[in-house]
């Protein structure tokens, strides 16, 4: 009796090691979260779907699950220097002059077209520089950091109107109450081809300049950012972006 008890208590024993260990794996395996803040739907914008495929993916072959947060650019802005997140995605490649506590990942992911957009027959533009003396109003989405560094040196204070909808921004431009609307080309060519602006008579008037969208982390993730980096550019090698795009392209033209 005595030693069947011993080998009842070695059993327990045993048993309770083994639920530790297996408790300890599940939680060595459990992949690390990370909140990012991005100022696109994933679920309705082509570019916010595309960048939501990238880094997904690329946080996933460093052993992390990306929590994509949309957020406003002034509202992911604030939390970010407040620490309330941990980085922000599709900024451009200075906006660490305005945010210097954080750290870049010094791989562009995407890289999309700042477009202008307008009704005006015959108005072609090319460059920042193509926006001097133009009369009228130019539209922008708030927060757009490119713009508004930009569009002082070119156009009265009176001219420049930051949006806060972007689909009411081509509304105004159809109607002929602003002049000019930059924004990025994928997401204003999506909205163009709907139903709603397909006869509107607006159209892609030329480009300011390609934008290289970059990630930016708190700088607790300094390592992270690093093997981020390299993630992102062996899945550019691999192709991957443009398989991305394209799949991104199809999964916000059924959700419109």
């Amino acid at each position: 009796m005595k030693q069947e008890k011993q080998a009842r208590n070695r059993i327990r024993r045993i048993s309770l090691v083994v639920v530790m260990l297996l408790s300890m794996s599940s939680s060595t395996l459990a992949a690390e979260k990370i909140a990012l803040g991005v100022h696109f739907s994933n679920q309705q914008d082509v570019l916010g779907k595309w960048i939501d495929l990238i880094y997904t993916e690329a946080f996933r072959r460093i052993g992390m699950e990306m929590e994509y947060k949309e957020l406003p650019y002034k509202r992911g802005d604030a939390m970010v220097d407040a620490g309330e997140i941990d980085g922000v995605l599709a900024r451009p490649k200075n906006y660490g002059d305005l945010h210097p506590s954080l750290i870049r990942v010094e791989e562009a992911a995407p890289i999309d077209s700042l477009g202008a957009f307008a009704t005006e027959a015959g108005l072609q533009l090319q460059g920042w520089e193509s926006l001097k003396g133009m009369a009228g109003v130019i539209e922008y989405p708030r927060g757009f950091v490119l713009a508004e560094i930009n569009l002082p040196k070119l156009v009265t204070p009176e001219q420049i109107s930051p949006s806060d909808n972007l689909v009411q921004s081509l509304k105004k431009l159809a109607a002929g109450r602003i002049h000019l609307l930059l924004a990025p080309a994928s997401i204003l060519g999506q909205l163009l081809r709907s139903e709603e602006f397909a006869n509107s008579g607006i159209r892609n008037v030329g480009a300011m300049q390609d934008v290289e969208l970059f990630a930016y982390l708190q700088s607790k993730h300094a390592e992270t950012a690093v093997k981020l980096a390299e993630a992102l550019r062996s899945m550019k090698t691999e192709g991957l972006f443009e398989q991305y795009r394209a799949t991104a392209e199809e999964a916000t033209k059924k959700a419109q």
